[in-house]
């Protein structure tokens, strides 16, 4: 498909770097083509069984459905019933279904103990040798010299207190996780979440089981209550609804459809505005606020508030 859609690159390779889950859907389509192997089955032979991770599989359940015990689905916040729904339920949530036979990039299912049995079998070079771990945990080094401190599917960090510290994150909607590990020590934390949760409030948890995994003084984050929306008179939507320009240049379209409002920045998932008050409304599940400057007869401009950060965006149209 992106062969036929014909899309230009950013750049040249190795003339710069940016994150790319579709070139681990590519690094996928490639390890079919070399194995003469399913994706699925070669990770199985020679990942998952090696490593002894009998309760892990390349799975799309939505694609090719089986009966899993104990499966875990995950869930998503509902701001509308105040409730946690599967993200098929939701608008902005459910390209889970029309993306579920996608590989490479994710649908790995595993479970902790799993996974830190994959962490101990990286410790041994007869699991994938030395010289491949090197490579894997060295940052990318562009042509202009300049190093990215990303290696092949592995974040990488010095510590003066921990040293070398190698880990990923993983997200869907309803899912999050995070395995790092601190080589130096043999020390491993791994995270895995069902629950649409906080973002500040899921890295007090990894801040605090950091703490605890290295013997320090921790405290327990308290959980911030659901996002709740203010009843208001839809109508006055209207008001907002137009085209806008952000700071650096960025169209944003503002509609309402079904006495719902929207906000969709260009290259961005349309996302739904909920109101906090007549002109200020947040997102479902970013820590992201817009607040609106109305005019005389419409919103002039809106303030977009994002990580302690924020920028106008001003009405063209």
């Amino acid at each position: 498909m992106l062969m036929n859609e014909g899309l230009s690159g950013y750049f040249e390779p190795n003339e710069g770097w940016l994150y790319s889950n579709t070139g681990y859907v590519l690094l996928a389509v490639i390890i079919e083509k070399a194995s003469g192997m399913s994706y699925a089955d070669f990770m199985k032979t020679s990942i998952f069984s090696p490593a002894g991770m009998n309760e892990t599989r390349v799975y799309n359940r939505r694609l090719s459905p089986e009966r899993i015990d104990h499966y875990a689905y995950g869930y998503v916040y509902d701001v509308h019933s105040e409730t946690y729904v599967l993200p098929d339920e939701l608008e902005e949530t459910n390209y889970v279904v029309y993306l579920d036979g996608i590989q490479g990039d994710g649908t790995v299912n595993s479970v902790t103990s799993d996974l830190f049995r994959f962490d101990q079998a990286l410790y041994q070079d007869d699991f994938i040798s030395k010289a491949s771990k090197e490579s894997a945990f060295s940052p990318v080094r562009l042509n202009n010299g300049e190093t990215i401190d990303y290696g092949f599917g592995w974040v990488l960090q010095n510590s003066p207190e921990k040293g070398r510290i190698v880990s990923h994150s993983g997200g869907w909607p309803g899912y999050s996780t995070l395995m790092i590990r601190y080589i130096d020590h043999r020390k491993t934390l791994i995270y895995l979440s069902n629950k649409e949760e906080d973002t500040e409030y899921e890295q007090a948890i990894l801040k605090a089981a950091e703490h605890i995994l290295f013997g320090q003084p921790y405290e327990v984050p308290e959980r911030p209550a659901d996002k709740k929306k203010k009843a208001i008179d839809t109508a006055t939507y209207s008001r907002y609804v137009g085209s806008y320009l952000l700071q650096d240049g960025t169209a944003a379209q503002v509609t309402a459809e079904n006495e719902r409002l929207y906000l969709e920045i260009a290259g961005q998932l349309r996302l739904e505005l909920f109101p906090s008050s007549e002109t200020r409304f947040f997102l479902r599940a970013l820590s992201v606020e817009v607040e609106f400057t109305l005019g005389e007869d419409a919103a002039k401009s809106f303030i977009l508030y994002e990580d302690g950060s924020e920028e106008e965006a001003v009405r063209t149209k």
